[in-house]
Protein backbone atom coordinates (compact mmCIF):
# COMPACT_ATOMS: atom_id res chain seq x y z
CA UNK A 1 0.00 0.00 0.00
CA UNK A 2 1.55 3.37 -0.79
CA UNK A 3 2.73 6.14 1.54
CA UNK A 4 0.12 8.32 0.77
CA UNK A 5 -2.68 6.17 1.98
CA UNK A 6 -1.04 4.86 4.92
CA UNK A 7 0.52 8.64 6.30
CA UNK A 8 -1.49 11.59 6.97
CA UNK A 9 -0.65 15.00 8.06
CA UNK A 10 -3.38 15.99 11.22
CA UNK A 11 -4.21 19.41 12.63
CA UNK A 12 -6.14 20.49 15.55
CA UNK A 13 -9.77 21.19 15.97
CA UNK A 14 -10.97 22.28 19.12
CA UNK A 15 -14.45 22.71 20.34
CA UNK A 16 -15.16 24.07 24.12
CA UNK A 17 -14.83 27.20 26.60
CA UNK A 18 -12.62 28.93 28.25
CA UNK A 19 -12.76 30.60 32.60
CA UNK A 20 -14.85 33.18 30.94
CA UNK A 21 -15.79 32.81 27.39
CA UNK A 22 -18.52 30.38 26.02
CA UNK A 23 -18.66 27.89 23.96
CA UNK A 24 -17.04 28.09 20.82
CA UNK A 25 -14.13 26.40 18.44
CA UNK A 26 -10.64 27.48 19.72
CA UNK A 27 -8.92 25.98 17.19
CA UNK A 28 -9.33 24.65 13.24
CA UNK A 29 -7.59 23.49 11.06
CA UNK A 30 -5.87 25.91 8.78
CA UNK A 31 -8.00 24.88 4.96
CA UNK A 32 -11.82 24.89 7.13
CA UNK A 33 -14.24 27.21 5.34
CA UNK A 34 -17.32 28.27 7.12
CA UNK A 35 -18.43 25.87 5.13
CA UNK A 36 -16.75 22.66 6.43
CA UNK A 37 -16.74 24.72 9.78
CA UNK A 38 -20.69 24.42 9.58
CA UNK A 39 -20.19 20.95 8.63
CA UNK A 40 -18.01 19.77 11.42
CA UNK A 41 -20.06 21.34 13.61
CA UNK A 42 -23.08 19.36 13.05
CA UNK A 43 -21.24 16.11 14.55
CA UNK A 44 -19.44 17.91 17.07
CA UNK A 45 -22.92 19.18 18.86
CA UNK A 46 -24.38 15.99 18.75
CA UNK A 47 -21.60 15.04 20.62
CA UNK A 48 -22.19 17.41 23.27
CA UNK A 49 -25.84 16.77 24.14
CA UNK A 50 -26.41 14.74 27.40
CA UNK A 51 -23.61 16.38 28.74
CA UNK A 52 -24.01 14.96 32.21
CA UNK A 53 -23.39 11.37 31.00
CA UNK A 54 -20.29 12.50 29.89
CA UNK A 55 -18.80 11.65 33.62
CA UNK A 56 -19.54 8.04 32.91
CA UNK A 57 -17.67 7.48 29.77
CA UNK A 58 -16.44 10.05 27.09
CA UNK A 59 -17.82 9.75 24.04
CA UNK A 60 -15.62 9.11 21.02
CA UNK A 61 -16.32 10.40 17.59
CA UNK A 62 -14.91 9.87 13.36
CA UNK A 63 -16.60 11.52 10.53
CA UNK A 64 -15.61 11.78 7.06
CA UNK A 65 -16.82 13.66 3.47
CA UNK A 66 -15.30 13.56 0.12
CA UNK A 67 -12.46 16.09 1.63
CA UNK A 68 -11.65 15.90 5.49
CA UNK A 69 -11.58 12.98 8.25
CA UNK A 70 -12.29 13.88 11.78
CA UNK A 71 -11.66 11.97 14.92
CA UNK A 72 -12.26 13.36 18.16
CA UNK A 73 -13.22 12.45 21.88
CA UNK A 74 -15.93 14.66 24.11
CA UNK A 75 -15.39 14.43 27.52
CA UNK A 76 -15.51 16.19 31.21
CA UNK A 77 -11.98 18.15 31.27
CA UNK A 78 -11.10 16.47 34.27
CA UNK A 79 -10.79 13.44 32.80
CA UNK A 80 -8.48 14.63 30.08
CA UNK A 81 -6.12 16.28 32.11
CA UNK A 82 -5.75 13.42 34.54
CA UNK A 83 -2.63 12.06 35.03
CA UNK A 84 -0.93 14.92 33.36
CA UNK A 85 -1.17 17.78 36.19
CA UNK A 86 -1.45 17.88 39.48
CA UNK A 87 -5.04 17.89 41.61
CA UNK A 88 -4.83 21.10 42.30
CA UNK A 89 -4.20 22.31 38.48
CA UNK A 90 -6.84 20.12 37.35
CA UNK A 91 -9.44 22.08 40.19
CA UNK A 92 -8.40 25.64 38.72
CA UNK A 93 -8.28 24.36 34.98
CA UNK A 94 -11.64 22.34 35.06
CA UNK A 95 -14.13 24.95 36.44
CA UNK A 96 -15.36 27.85 34.69
CA UNK A 97 -15.90 31.28 36.70
CA UNK A 98 -19.41 29.73 38.03
CA UNK A 99 -17.48 27.02 39.47
CA UNK A 100 -19.15 24.92 36.96
CA UNK A 101 -17.68 21.43 35.52
CA UNK A 102 -16.52 22.16 32.24
CA UNK A 103 -16.59 19.25 29.39
CA UNK A 104 -14.73 19.63 25.70
CA UNK A 105 -14.29 17.93 22.15
CA UNK A 106 -11.01 17.86 21.14
CA UNK A 107 -9.56 16.19 17.92
CA UNK A 108 -7.67 15.99 15.27
CA UNK A 109 -8.71 16.55 11.36
CA UNK A 110 -7.27 15.07 8.30
CA UNK A 111 -7.46 15.97 4.20
CA UNK A 112 -8.27 12.74 2.25
CA UNK A 113 -7.18 11.78 -0.94
CA UNK A 114 -9.46 9.83 -3.40
CA UNK A 115 -9.58 6.71 -1.01
CA UNK A 116 -10.73 8.14 1.89
CA UNK A 117 -9.37 5.33 4.28
CA UNK A 118 -6.95 5.52 7.33
CA UNK A 119 -4.52 3.39 8.28
CA UNK A 120 -2.78 5.62 10.84
CA UNK A 121 -4.85 7.12 12.93
CA UNK A 122 -5.38 7.09 17.41
CA UNK A 123 -6.82 3.60 18.40
CA UNK A 124 -10.14 3.45 20.56
CA UNK A 125 -9.18 2.59 23.99
CA UNK A 126 -12.00 3.60 25.67
CA UNK A 127 -10.99 5.59 28.68
CA UNK A 128 -7.10 5.69 27.84
CA UNK A 129 -7.75 9.52 26.43
CA UNK A 130 -3.43 9.55 26.06
CA UNK A 131 -3.95 10.27 22.02
CA UNK A 132 -5.34 13.66 22.87
CA UNK A 133 -3.78 14.77 26.40
CA UNK A 134 -1.91 17.47 24.41
CA UNK A 135 -4.65 19.50 22.27
CA UNK A 136 -6.19 20.73 26.26
CA UNK A 137 -2.56 23.16 25.70
CA UNK A 138 -4.92 24.64 22.96
CA UNK A 139 -7.76 25.97 25.38
CA UNK A 140 -4.85 27.00 27.87
CA UNK A 141 -3.46 29.70 24.93
CA UNK A 142 -6.73 31.60 25.96
CA UNK A 143 -7.78 30.57 29.34
CA UNK A 144 -7.47 34.15 30.57
CA UNK A 145 -9.28 35.83 27.66
CA UNK A 146 -11.96 38.06 28.59
CA UNK A 147 -15.20 39.55 26.41
CA UNK A 148 -13.75 43.03 25.94
CA UNK A 149 -10.16 41.67 24.86
CA UNK A 150 -9.40 41.89 20.71
CA UNK A 151 -10.77 39.13 18.36
CA UNK A 152 -11.45 37.46 22.09
CA UNK A 153 -13.98 34.72 20.40
CA UNK A 154 -11.48 34.27 17.12
CA UNK A 155 -10.50 30.82 16.84
CA UNK A 156 -6.62 30.03 16.03
CA UNK A 157 -5.94 27.94 12.62
CA UNK A 158 -3.98 25.52 13.11
CA UNK A 159 -1.02 23.88 10.56
CA UNK A 160 -1.53 20.00 9.27
CA UNK A 161 1.81 17.77 10.45
CA UNK A 162 2.52 14.42 11.01
CA UNK A 163 1.88 12.67 14.06
CA UNK A 164 3.31 9.77 15.28
CA UNK A 165 0.12 7.31 16.43
CA UNK A 166 2.21 4.06 16.15
CA UNK A 167 2.65 3.92 20.15
CA UNK A 168 -1.42 4.18 20.30
CA UNK A 169 -2.22 2.09 17.11
CA UNK A 170 -3.88 -1.30 17.14
CA UNK A 171 -2.84 -4.49 15.45
CA UNK A 172 -4.44 -4.72 12.10
CA UNK A 173 -5.03 -7.47 10.73
CA UNK A 174 -7.18 -9.21 7.53
CA UNK A 175 -9.97 -10.03 9.71
CA UNK A 176 -13.60 -10.63 8.70
CA UNK A 177 -14.83 -9.64 12.51
CA UNK A 178 -13.12 -6.51 11.45
CA UNK A 179 -14.30 -5.43 8.17
CA UNK A 180 -17.89 -4.42 9.63
CA UNK A 181 -21.28 -3.92 7.86
CA UNK A 182 -20.97 0.09 9.09
CA UNK A 183 -23.29 2.28 7.29
CA UNK A 184 -22.00 5.07 5.08
CA UNK A 185 -23.06 7.63 2.94
CA UNK A 186 -23.22 5.43 -0.43
CA UNK A 187 -25.59 2.50 1.65
CA UNK A 188 -27.80 4.36 3.78
CA UNK A 189 -27.65 7.48 4.18
CA UNK A 190 -30.93 7.56 6.15
CA UNK A 191 -30.84 5.04 8.12
CA UNK A 192 -28.99 4.75 11.59
CA UNK A 193 -27.06 1.33 12.82
CA UNK A 194 -27.18 0.95 16.17
CA UNK A 195 -24.81 -1.53 17.91
CA UNK A 196 -24.03 -3.14 21.24
CA UNK A 197 -21.69 -0.80 23.58
CA UNK A 198 -18.83 -2.83 24.45
CA UNK A 199 -15.22 -2.48 24.42
CA UNK A 200 -14.92 -4.86 21.40
CA UNK A 201 -17.65 -4.36 19.09
CA UNK A 202 -16.11 -0.38 19.37
CA UNK A 203 -12.63 -1.23 18.47
CA UNK A 204 -14.24 -2.94 15.66
CA UNK A 205 -16.07 -0.12 14.56
CA UNK A 206 -13.55 2.63 15.12
CA UNK A 207 -11.53 0.75 12.61
CA UNK A 208 -14.22 -0.21 10.28
CA UNK A 209 -14.83 3.13 10.34
CA UNK A 210 -11.11 4.69 9.48
CA UNK A 211 -10.79 2.16 7.04
CA UNK A 212 -13.71 2.68 5.38
CA UNK A 213 -13.24 4.21 1.65
CA UNK A 214 -16.62 5.90 1.57
CA UNK A 215 -18.05 8.48 3.44
CA UNK A 216 -19.46 7.70 6.98
CA UNK A 217 -19.62 7.90 10.52
CA UNK A 218 -19.94 6.98 14.22
CA UNK A 219 -20.29 7.82 17.86
CA UNK A 220 -19.38 5.55 20.50
CA UNK A 221 -21.09 6.62 23.41
CA UNK A 222 -24.93 5.63 25.32
CA UNK A 223 -27.51 8.39 24.02
CA UNK A 224 -31.24 8.78 24.73
CA UNK A 225 -33.01 7.62 21.28
CA UNK A 226 -34.45 11.04 21.01
CA UNK A 227 -30.89 11.92 20.79
CA UNK A 228 -29.98 9.51 18.43
CA UNK A 229 -32.64 10.35 15.95
CA UNK A 230 -31.75 14.08 15.98
CA UNK A 231 -27.77 13.24 15.49
CA UNK A 232 -25.97 13.17 11.95
CA UNK A 233 -23.98 10.38 12.83
CA UNK A 234 -24.85 7.14 10.49
CA UNK A 235 -23.30 4.38 13.37
CA UNK A 236 -24.03 4.84 17.20
CA UNK A 237 -23.94 2.44 19.93
CA UNK A 238 -26.29 1.63 22.46
CA UNK A 239 -27.05 -0.64 25.61
CA UNK A 240 -28.56 -3.48 23.95
CA UNK A 241 -27.94 -7.04 22.54
CA UNK A 242 -27.60 -7.05 18.92
CA UNK A 243 -27.72 -5.22 15.88
CA UNK A 244 -30.71 -2.44 15.31
CA UNK A 245 -31.41 -0.94 11.83
CA UNK A 246 -33.78 2.34 13.10
CA UNK A 247 -34.92 2.85 8.87
CA UNK A 248 -37.00 5.75 7.50
CA UNK A 249 -40.02 3.67 8.22
CA UNK A 250 -39.40 4.04 11.79
CA UNK A 251 -38.27 7.75 12.15
CA UNK A 252 -41.05 8.71 9.90
CA UNK A 253 -43.46 6.72 12.00
CA UNK A 254 -41.69 8.56 15.11
CA UNK A 255 -42.27 11.99 13.06
CA UNK A 256 -45.53 10.80 11.70
CA UNK A 257 -46.47 10.38 15.72
CA UNK A 258 -45.33 13.67 16.60
CA UNK A 259 -47.24 15.09 13.69
CA UNK A 260 -50.39 13.46 14.91
CA UNK A 261 -49.71 14.23 18.23
CA UNK A 262 -49.20 18.41 17.46
CA UNK A 263 -52.61 18.26 15.12
CA UNK A 264 -54.34 16.69 17.78
CA UNK A 265 -53.32 19.81 19.90
CA UNK A 266 -53.57 22.17 17.03
CA UNK A 267 -57.17 20.89 16.69
CA UNK A 268 -58.00 20.48 20.53
CA UNK A 269 -56.86 24.91 20.23
CA UNK A 270 -59.32 25.14 17.18
CA UNK A 271 -62.18 24.01 19.24
CA UNK A 272 -60.92 25.68 22.21
CA UNK A 273 -60.88 29.01 20.20
CA UNK A 274 -64.12 28.33 18.48
CA UNK A 275 -65.87 27.33 21.96
CA UNK A 276 -64.09 30.69 23.30
CA UNK A 277 -65.72 32.53 20.11
CA UNK A 278 -68.53 31.58 20.09
CA UNK A 279 -69.51 32.08 23.61
CA UNK A 280 -68.71 35.51 23.73
CA UNK A 281 -70.75 35.94 20.57
CA UNK A 282 -73.46 34.68 22.61
CA UNK A 283 -72.75 36.82 25.39
CA UNK A 284 -71.88 39.87 22.80
CA UNK A 285 -75.91 39.14 21.64
CA UNK A 286 -77.46 38.86 25.11
CA UNK A 287 -75.71 41.85 25.94
CA UNK A 288 -77.70 43.55 23.16
CA UNK A 289 -80.87 41.94 23.80
CA UNK A 290 -80.67 42.98 27.36
CA UNK A 291 -79.60 46.56 26.11
CA UNK A 292 -82.83 46.58 23.76
CA UNK A 293 -84.92 44.79 26.43
CA UNK A 294 -83.93 48.17 29.03
CA UNK A 295 -84.21 50.41 26.26
CA UNK A 296 -88.12 48.97 25.25
CA UNK A 297 -88.90 48.13 28.91
CA UNK A 298 -88.14 52.62 29.54
CA UNK A 299 -89.85 53.60 26.30
CA UNK A 300 -93.25 51.49 27.95
CA UNK A 301 -92.86 52.75 31.07
CA UNK A 302 -92.42 56.28 30.01
CA UNK A 303 -95.30 56.13 27.89
CA UNK A 304 -97.41 54.62 30.72
CA UNK A 305 -96.55 58.00 32.98
CA UNK A 306 -97.30 59.66 29.85
CA UNK A 307 -101.01 58.66 29.63
CA UNK A 308 -101.09 58.86 33.35
CA UNK A 309 -100.43 61.73 33.14
CA UNK A 310 -103.07 62.91 30.74
CA UNK A 311 -105.83 60.89 32.49
CA UNK A 312 -105.21 62.88 35.87
CA UNK A 313 -104.41 66.70 34.41
CA UNK A 314 -106.64 66.94 30.82
CA UNK A 315 -104.90 69.69 28.49
CA UNK A 316 -106.88 73.16 29.25
CA UNK A 317 -110.10 73.38 26.97
CA UNK A 318 -112.06 76.63 25.87
CA UNK A 319 -115.34 76.09 27.84
CA UNK A 320 -118.14 77.71 25.66
CA UNK A 321 -122.02 78.35 26.32
CA UNK A 322 -124.12 75.53 24.86
CA UNK A 323 -127.52 75.80 23.41
CA UNK A 324 -130.19 73.36 25.31
CA UNK A 325 -130.34 71.78 21.77
CA UNK A 326 -126.31 71.26 21.58
CA UNK A 327 -126.89 69.73 25.22
CA UNK A 328 -129.40 67.48 24.41
CA UNK A 329 -126.95 66.22 21.37
CA UNK A 330 -124.30 65.54 23.48
CA UNK A 331 -126.83 63.92 26.36
CA UNK A 332 -127.61 61.38 23.50
CA UNK A 333 -124.98 60.80 21.47
CA UNK A 334 -125.33 62.97 18.62
CA UNK A 335 -128.94 61.95 17.93
CA UNK A 336 -131.33 64.56 17.53
CA UNK A 337 -134.46 64.42 19.45
CA UNK A 338 -137.59 66.60 19.75
CA UNK A 339 -138.03 68.95 22.47
CA UNK A 340 -140.89 68.41 25.18
CA UNK A 341 -141.77 72.12 24.12
CA UNK A 342 -142.78 70.99 20.56
CA UNK A 343 -144.67 67.71 22.10
CA UNK A 344 -146.27 69.97 23.82
CA UNK A 345 -147.66 72.25 21.36
CA UNK A 346 -148.46 69.26 19.33
CA UNK A 347 -150.87 68.13 22.54
CA UNK A 348 -152.63 71.20 22.21
CA UNK A 349 -153.37 70.91 18.58
CA UNK A 350 -155.13 67.74 18.97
Amino acid sequence: MSEQISKHKWAAIIYGRSYHLDFRFITLPQDFTEQKKDWAAEYILATLSQANKLSERPRWSLFKDESHCVIGITCMVRDLLQDIISQDGIELLSKDNQGRPLYVFVGYATPLNQHKSLLNFPSYNEQSLQPFHNLYQHILKVWWVEEYCENSKKPFFDEYQTINFEHNKINIEPNVQLERPINDCEKQPHHIYLWQNNLEQNQQLWSSAALCDRPTSVCLGNQKLKHILKSPFLNQTVTQDALEILDNHFIEKTEHSKHQSSNKKKLAQIITNKAKEDLETTLRQARIIKDKSQYLLQNISDRSKERSSLSLSPPHIEKQQLSASDRVIDQNFGFKTKSNEQKDRDREWF
